[in-house]
This record gives C-alpha cells, structure tokens and sequence, in this order.
C-alpha cells in the first residue's frame, strides 16, 4: 500500500493533512505541480524531486523553520538543501550510500536530512546519548561514507576516528576545526543545482540495546524494501564535560 494511503487510513494523519492543504491553498500545489512537471518532463522518478523543490520555490518567503533564536524561509530552505545535496554529490557520494547524522534537533537536521532524501542517500539518525564507544560501534553498524554531526560531539568523534572504517569524509556544524569539513563552507561553496539522481527516503534510527546496536529503519522510494522495526535502548547522555 502506498505510503498516502497508508497515512489516510489514520485518522490523526488524515486531519493534519487535510489542514495543512487548506492552510497552503490548491493554488500553491497547483502551481508546484506544473512546475514540477515542467521541469521533469514528466519522468516519475524526478517528478517526485522536482515537486519537493517545486513546493519549497513556491512557498518562497513563508517561514519553514523557527529554532531558537534562528529563522529559516522555504526559500533559504530551498537553496541550502539543494546546496548540501549539490556538496554531498562532489564528495562522491553515489545513491544508496549513507550519510550518518549526529545533530541535534535544528535546521541542519532538516536540511541534510531533506538533501539526502532527495540524493537517494539513507541517513542514520544516530542516538547522541550514546558513549563514544557505543557510538563507534552504531557508526560501523550503519557504514556510512559521510559522518555529519555537531561541533558539541567533536571530542567524542575524534576520539573514535580511527575506528570509524567507512566513513571518509567528517562534516562538521557549528564551527571550523583543522582535519574536518565546515558545513557552512561546503554549502557556501556548492550550487542550487538537483543532481539527476533518484528520489527516496530511507533513513535509519541508531539505538543501543542490551545485545549491541539496534536500527528502526524507514523506507519509501523505488528499489528499497518494505519499513523494518527493530527496538534498543538509550544508554548514555553528554553532559557539561562531554560524556559519561
């Protein structure tokens, strides 16, 4: 079953869509979707991405993320993500690889999450209550190519890099330190351009458990199986110092 149909069948979901579409007006989607399928030429694969960015384009100046003392229009939405999702490509990042994530909740969790969904790159949503150790060991579980994570955790991921085997490129938000990339610098540095790769979303919850990691992972897109649930428990939690 379709993923729609699968939300319409929860009430809940039902009504929250059903007010979002009235709060944004047929008008707005209307014009997304003719954009959209301008811009696709109709293929089905990249009318879904085309709509997505058609949509955020649309909705220009309207607030998308408000953060702490932070800001965020569909528009600066729109031209960061497809910034990052343009950086991520350069790095050589191909569809189906993932892009690891240990951020807090903001607009850089939207933005890389949005970019690798519209790359085709899973994302783990790594659990930052972890230890170090356990973090290393959640990492190499989900493999993946890019580690994204916050300047808060720099300490901890250092002390763990060189048993981190498949990650080759460290990202780093909220600062600029030698021996890591600046998220702020790749996205300055990249172009508001869509690589013409497929449309999914497959994006994993990293959790420990009593037996070693766990995953809660969630998939929609062409080629990818049907959403896995596995369960595990939090452990730890950074405090003031770091970790403990």
């Amino acid at each position: 079953m379709a993923f729609m149909e699968q939300l319409k069948e929860v009430p809940e979901a039902k009504s929250a869509i059903g007010a979002m579409l009235r709060q944004i007006g047929w008008r707005k989607l209307a014009v997304s979707g003719m954009r959209a399928a301008a811009r696709s030429r109709l293929n089905r694969e990249q009318l879904r991405r085309q709509f997505i960015v058609a949509f955020w384009e649309t909705l220009g100046n309207r607030e998308a993320i408000i953060t702490d003392d932070r800001r965020v229009t569909f528009a600066q939405f729109r031209s960061r993500t497809l910034r990052l999702a343009d950086a991520l490509y350069g790095l050589g990042v191909k569809p189906g690889e993932a892009v690891a994530e240990l951020l807090y909740n903001g607009a850089p969790w939207f933005e890389t999450m949005a970019a690798c969904t519209l790359m085709g790159y899973p994302m783990p949503m790594l659990n930052w209550h972890l230890r170090p150790q356990e973090l290393a060991d959640c990492i190499n579980r989900a493999e993946p190519k890019v580690l994204v994570f916050d300047s808060e955790f720099l300490e901890g991921i250092n002390s763990i890099r060189a048993q981190l085997k498949t990650v080759e490129h460290f990202v780093l938000v909220g600062a600029t330190r030698p021996g890591v990339l600046s998220y702020e610098d790749l996205i300055a540095s990249s172009t508001e351009r869509l690589p013409p790769e497929i449309w999914i979303w497959r994006h994993v919850l990293i959790v420990a458990a009593p037996r070693g990691p766990r995953d809660i992972s969630i998939s929609i897109g062409s080629g990818w199986p049907a959403p896995t649930m596995t369960t595990g428990v939090e452990r730890a939690r950074p405090n003031s110092s770091g970790w403990r």
